[in-house]
């Protein structure tokens, strides 16, 4: 995007609120320009850009709410969706804990454009791709992956006066390098494309590709392990969708229910929502243009609070407040989520919890995680691209991958060690490496 359409996507909404019939009308509209480069077997094969737009309309009279979309800016599209959404709002059944629409409230701006990003180009992309197919040709090595820029806008406004804007840049690295039987994985990110760290990635993910050649089998069981960032995000990625929101919350479901002020994991863990991280420089304000807080989740290893949207907090009886978390309209029925979580490190580097163990596992990452007991945090999942026997505090040689079934709050109050350094992972996770005592794994593999 060569300018922001700030002006344009006022505009649009202005038009939208005006010829709305409902109570309340709130239009959102998003807009994203994506650009990612594609390679395996050391060639690039596949090189896209899109630019994408969508409006979504939502409209309320009492407490019937009708939701349509369109991904269109034309405005006989956006007629006819606005004619959708209050139709669909006739037609519901009333959502009696509503309450409104939010009312303005001032935003403070996150600078998360980087015009470098916003520019780069598809040779570029394939600089960087080049660099790292030279090293893996230079190992005898095949590299697959994505390098990806993207440029994103939204404007959130309603009829009670609500104005947001939002414009924001984002840049990915990821590689997966094979080599013989071994296989390494690498990835960074960042709002700015010059600060991704492009040679640790290539040297990383090369260099464990090399390394992990010839694996040996090794017994599951509880095994002390130490878990880099990527290995980490999805743990954390899954403590969000499971228990870290209103809703569930609210109907008992999530682990945090009843437990506000009690230890649920070691006192080592520190986990918050937090947009305005450097690091994280996320959206400023929610799907609905209600400013994000920074939301301590669990503090100490005690479970201190969860989010919430307009109508979760509604339901509180002016207890709560939005913490800035809604979704779009259309997906609503999630309930608010966390979307820039920040695991605090701790005072470690990675070579130190390593030299600190006796015996265990150095894990690149998980593949495949899914979720077994709820309540429990209970999840299952394989090990992937670089998994290592640890023996008197150094790394012997590659194992077998491993599939785990393990409680993520039980892993985490066995934490014995973090790193100081943090890695941006999953593209909102921002997490150290961890050391934790007797992770459980319950199956072996033949690769």
């Amino acid at each position: 995007m060569d300018h922001d359409q700030r002006k344009e996507f006022l505009q649009l909404a202005h038009e939208t609120i005006a010829a709305s019939g409902a109570e309340e009308t709130e239009v959102l509209v998003t807009a994203q320009d994506g650009f990612l480069t594609r390679f395996a077997n050391n060639e690039i094969h596949q090189n896209v850009g899109s630019r994408d737009a969508t409006v979504s309309i939502r409209v309320t009279t009492g407490k019937r709410i009708g939701v349509a979309q369109v991904e269109s800016l034309e405005p006989e599209a956006l007629r006819s969706a606005l004619a959708d959404a209050q139709e669909i709002a006739s037609a519901r059944a009333p959502l009696e804990d509503f309450k409104r629409l939010p009312g303005p409230r001032a935003v403070r701006p996150v600078a998360a454009f980087d015009r470098d990003t916003a520019a780069c180009t598809a040779d570029r992309r394939a600089d960087i791709v080049a660099e790292l197919v030279a090293e893996a040709k230079r190992r005898n090595a095949s590299a697959a992956g994505v390098v990806e820029n993207k440029c994103a806008e939204i404007l959130v406004a309603n009829s009670r006066g609500v104005r947001a804007y939002h414009r924001g840049t984002s840049a990915k690295f990821q590689a997966v390098v094979t080599c013989g039987d071994g296989s390494g994985f690498a990835e960074d990110q960042s709002y700015a494309i010059g600060e991704v760290n492009i040679k640790g990635v290539i040297r990383d993910s090369v260099g464990k590709a090399v390394r992990s050649r010839k694996p040996r089998p090794i017994e599951a069981g509880e095994i002390d392990v130490v878990l880099e960032p990527s290995a980490v995000g999805p743990l954390l990625q899954f403590l969000a969708y499971l228990g870290f929101g209103a809703k569930s919350f609210q109907e008992g479901r999530s682990f945090m229910s009843g437990k506000i002020g009690e230890a649920i994991t070691g006192a080592k863990v520190f986990i918050e929502d937090n947009a305005r991280h450097p690091r994280q420089r996320g959206m400023p304000f929610d799907f609905e243009g209600v400013p994000r807080k920074r939301v301590r989740l669990i503090h100490a290893g005690k479970a201190a609070a969860v989010v919430y949207d307009s109508y979760l907090a509604g339901r509180e009886k002016g207890r709560r407040q939005s913490t800035g978390h809604a979704l779009p309209a259309r997906y609503a029925a999630f309930g608010a989520l966390p979307m820039n979580l920040v695991m605090a490190g701790g005072e470690d580097s990675l070579k130190g919890l390593i030299e600190g163990t006796k015996r265990g596992l150095l894990v690149t990452r998980f593949h495949y995680v899914n979720a077994v007991e709820r309540m429990k945090t209970v999840l299952t999942g394989m090990t992937r691209d670089g998994t290592f026997l640890v023996e008197n505090g150094a790394v012997k040689h590659p194992v077998r991958n491993l599939r785990f079934t393990e409680s993520v709050l039980g892993a985490f109050e066995r934490i014995e060690g973090l790193t100081r350094s943090r890695s941006l992972v999953d593209e909102d996770i921002l997490c150290p490496a961890l050391k934790i005592r007797g992770f459980r794994f319950t199956g072996t593999t033949e690769f």
